[in-house]
C-alpha cells in the first residue's frame, strides 16, 4: 500500500465579535442538535416552529402590566434564534 501526503489546510471555524476572534465548537454544535432529536426537533424548522411557540407562549402568557419594550426585546431575541436556527445547517447534496 502506497501512503500519499496530501498538504490539506483545514479552516477552523473562527467568528470576530466586537474585535475578538472566537472559535466556534462544532462538536457542542452536533451535540445541542442530537439533544434536540430527544424532544423530536430533528431539524431546522422545527427548531424555528419551536421558537414561534415560545414567543406566542410568552407574549400569551404575559401578565397584562408588563411593559412593552421587556417584552419586545425577548421576542426580539427569540426572533434571532430563530435565524440561526434556520440558516446554520445547510445539507449537503
Amino acid at each position: 500500500m502506497e501512503t500519499i501526503n496530501l498538504n490539506i489546510e483545514i479552516q477552523k471555524p473562527i467568528i470576530s465579535l466586537n474585535g475578538k476572534n472566537y472559535l466556534i465548537n462544532t462538536h457542542e454544535i452536533e451535540a445541542f442538535f442530537k439533544s434536540c432529536e430527544a424532544f423530536s426537533l430533528s431539524s431546522s424548522s422545527d427548531l424555528v416552529t419551536q421558537t414561534r411557540i415560545i414567543a406566542d407562549t410568552l407574549i400569551d402568557q404575559a401578565p397584562t402590566n408588563i411593559e412593552v419594550g421587556d417584552l419586545k426585546n425577548n421576542i426580539k431575541f427569540l426572533r434571532e434564534i430563530e435565524f440561526l436556527f434556520r440558516d446554520i445547517l445547510t445539507p449537503i447534496k
